[in-house]
């Protein structure tokens, strides 16, 4: 199937598409590079929690950046704007 991008850059996925795969409006989206292509697939949520060394620890999904210090802070002094 073939679509347009428009003039803000949007792309509408054909209906067909949309029913075939449960996509409705809302639905979170992952759109990824591959080589030329564009990948685009359902959104994890914000990670997963899973057990290490005894302790509950939410990994990151794949892709995301690691959070550092600075980023913490950064996000901590914008809360108490």
């Amino acid at each position: 199937m073939e679509t347009t991008i428009d003039a803000a850059g949007r792309v509408v996925v054909p209906k067909a598409l949309r029913q075939s795969l449960g996509l409705s409006p809302g639905t979170r989206i992952r759109i990824e590079q591959k080589d030329d292509s564009l990948v685009i697939r359902h959104a994890k949520g914000g990670g997963e929690w899973e057990v290490e060394d005894g302790r509950l620890v939410l990994s990151a999904p794949e892709g995301t950046a690691p959070l550092t210090a600075e980023a913490v802070r950064e996000l901590v002094e914008k809360s108490r704007r």
